[in-house]
């Protein structure tokens, strides 16, 4: 009986622990460390999506590749026979909306940090990284679906989405050179690292979507 109540108690206490690999996200962004961690968080988003599944959208249902596989998903995709319940199509598209989360949360958070740790141009260009990021994860939405819902505040409750009407593909392309705008504005010149978005990547994201919206003479701006 003894041995059975120690149990009983350790196994109720564990299940009341709070999770340990998680920060609420009220809280996420908090310092210079939290800051530095969230972009490094979306880019990691965008890296999930772009390793897989959405290229392959774009490579099974043309003639680039003939599947020979087994796999439905595959199957279904290199017929151009594509259900809206397709695991490849819902997993790049629920993987940039992921994308994009991560990228509100920096948006909405950053703002408030106050770490000495974290300098002015440092927040600037965590914050322009980001609506870099939500710049790509709707272009990439509406070359993909046309218009789609737009999120511009992180989303921590599910049923804070319900209502929320699809965009038009206008609209979409609207927000994406806003934030490409805003981005441009607050990365680098000179940045260094080619692996993270600077300011000619904007440019370049740029003047892709006015080639996308066929406005030629915006395009060669660039």
């Amino acid at each position: 009986l003894l041995l059975f109540g120690l149990l009983f108690t350790s196994c109720e206490k564990f299940l009341e622990e709070s999770p340990l690999d998680a920060i609420p996200s009220d809280k996420a962004i908090t310092d210079a460390g939290t800051a530095k961690a969230a972009i490094i968080g979306a880019y990691d988003a965008v890296q999930g999506y772009y390793a897989s599944n959405y290229p392959t959208l774009g490579t099974m249902p043309a003639d680039n590749v003939i599947f020979n596989g087994t796999l439905n998903q595959y199957l279904q995709l290199d017929q151009n026979a594509v259900p809206t319940d397709n695991v490849i199509t819902v997993a790049a598209y629920s993987g940039i909306y992921s994308a994009i989360n991560s990228a509100n949360s920096v948006i909405d958070g950053i703002g408030s940090v106050t770490d000495p740790l974290l300098t002015e141009a440092e927040k600037n260009k965590i914050l322009g990284e980001a609506y870099f990021i939500r710049a790509l994860g709707y272009f990439d939405l509406g070359r993909g679906w046309g218009g789609v819902q737009l999120q511009l505040k992180p989303t921590t409750d599910l049923s804070t989405l319900k209502g929320v009407k699809r965009s038009t593909l206008s609209e979409t392309y609207d927000q994406v050179l806003a934030d490409l705008t805003k981005a441009e504005t607050l990365l680098p010149e000179d940045a260094t690292t080619r692996n993270r978005a600077q300011k000619s990547t904007a440019r370049a994201l740029r003047a892709r979507l006015h080639l996308y919206r066929e406005q030629w003479a915006d395009a060669e701006s660039y």
